[in-house]
């Protein structure tokens, strides 16, 4: 994957590429890490093993062993159709069982789906980004323009 780089060093090779000058012209703004955002990111799991491959620098990750993989279509399956259904708390708990180091993010409160009579009307038609919410936390906003 090659050196890890910095973002703030990478944000600023963009900005200069794109013909701006950096906190010049396009300022940058630090906000500190989102709900549910990594840091590192893990390649390989715990129990998974790399074996090299005929290609220099590639390697081949293999699974864990003690894992049953004949059954992930089937969970899968029964995770789709609990998502379609809303059922948070049955999605929560497909994840624990495919994937045991699951951690459920703090999120904020998670509601179940209300039958269609029963449905919020919103009164802002037009929701800004930063009202919007993912599994992983708040939804990325748009990029600050130039000053």
């Amino acid at each position: 994957m090659g050196e890890q780089i910095s973002v703030v060093d990478m944000a600023r090779n963009l900005i200069r590429l794109s013909g701006y000058i950096p906190d010049e012209d396009i300022a940058l703004t630090y906000l500190g890490c989102r709900p549910g955002e990594k840091l590192v990111e893990e390649l390989v799991a715990r129990r998974e093993t790399m074996e090299p491959t005929s290609v220099p620098k590639v390697l081949c990750v293999l699974p864990d062993p003690a894992r049953d993989l004949s059954q992930v279509f089937g969970l899968v399956t029964r995770l789709e159709e609990a998502a379609a259904e809303g059922n948070v708390s049955k999605v929560l708990s497909l994840l624990r069982t495919m994937l045991p180091t699951y951690r459920r993010p703090t999120l904020p409160v998670v509601q179940e789906r209300l039958p269609e009579s029963e449905s919020v009307v919103s009164e802002d038609p037009v929701p800004s980004p930063a009202d919007r919410s993912t599994v992983a936390g708040f939804a990325p906003s748009a990029p600050h323009g130039r000053r």
